[in-house]
């Protein structure tokens, strides 16, 4: 993950993440070398719920972020954020929103 996509999902700028998103769709399953997240897991974690709901519009693979988070040991996210991401995970599947898995 580009360090640039990195400073707009940590710090909520939407705009930001659209614009590098729209120029390298491969960032979206990107993984951050420090932290070992996702964006996905990354907005998760800085509860920037307008970039969630818009990397899940992009289909962001949800199941990967979490499966992601429980095999990586380098920085496991806290067990608040896994709480938070299966309860944003579960309301978007309640309102059709969700990828489907391993798209």
């Amino acid at each position: 993950m580009r360090g640039d996509l990195y400073a707009a999902l940590v710090n909520g700028m939407l705009t930001a993440v659209t614009n590098i998103l729209k120029k390298d769709k491969d960032q979206l399953e990107s993984i951050d070398a420090h932290t070992k997240m996702t964006p996905l897991m990354l907005a998760v974690r800085h509860k920037n719920l307008d970039i969630v709901r818009y990397l899940i519009s992009l289909r962001a693979n949800t199941e990967a972020s979490v499966g992601l988070a429980y095999r990586t040991k380098a920085s496991l996210p806290r067990e608040d954020d896994m709480e938070i991401m299966q309860k944003i995970i579960w309301a978007l599947e309640e309102t059709g929103n969700s990828s489907p898995a391993g798209s």
